[in-house]
C-alpha cells in the first residue's frame, strides 16, 4: 500500500471517528498544521507517527494497512448511491453512522 493510501485511509478513520486535525494534533503532541501536512503528503509520516495516530484513533496497524482491499470499492458504492432512492440512501448512511460508532466504543 502506497503512503498515500494510507494517509487517506487514516484520514477517513479520523473524520469517520469525528475528531478534527486540531484534536488528533493536540494528542499526538504535534502542531495542527504539521499534521495537515502529513495528512496531504507533504511532510514525511514516520513509522512513530504512523503507530501514535493508529494508537489515538483506536485502531489497529494492520487494519489500516488492510484497509487496501476497500478502497477499491468507492467507485462502486458512488455508483451504488447514485440509484438509491433519498431514504435509501439515508438509511445506507444512518448504518455507516453506526458502524462508526460502534467501534469507537470497542
Amino acid at each position: 500500500m502506497t503512503e498515500e493510501k494510507v494517509l487517506e485511509v487514516l484520514v477517513g478513520i479520523r473524520k469517520c471517528k469525528g475528531i478534527t486535525k486540531k484534536e488528533l494534533a493536540k494528542r499526538i503532541g504535534i502542531d495542527a498544521g504539521y499534521l495537515s501536512m502529513i495528512e496531504h503528503n507533504k511532510a514525511t509520516l514516520s513509522l512513530r507517527r504512523f503507530l501514535q495516530i493508529c494508537d489515538t484513533l483506536n485502531v489497529s496497524p494492520q487494519d489500516v494497512l488492510g484497509a487496501r482491499r476497500y478502497l477499491g470499492r468507492q467507485d462502486f458504492l458512488g455508483e451504488i448511491s447514485q440509484k438509491l432512492l433519498p431514504d435509501e440512501m439515508e438509511l445506507l448512511l444512518g448504518i455507516a453512522q453506526i458502524m462508526c460508532d460502534r467501534r469507537d466504543l470497542r
